[in-house]
């Protein structure tokens, strides 16, 4: 949710161009949101670590995150 500062979107969503020059627009996050994308992660994958490997991320790849997320 820090993301919505740095993103410019404390006051609602915020046009934007994409790298295709397609207009679209982002949208803060919110505790909702993100409370039903963790329900779904957990319900379909399990964990957090089964969906991120569910899109390829090697164990590797995954330890050396949580290496730097833990620093």
């Amino acid at each position: 949710m820090l993301s919505n500062t740095g993103l410019d979107l404390l006051d609602g969503p915020t046009p934007y161009v994409d790298e295709t020059g397609t207009e679209r627009t982002s949208r803060p996050v919110t505790a909702a949101l993100l409370h039903s994308s963790l329900t779904w992660i957990r319900e379909t994958h399990g964990s957090v670590e089964g969906y991120v490997l569910a899109q390829g991320v090697t164990e590797e790849e995954l330890a050396e995150l949580r290496a730097v997320l833990s620093d």
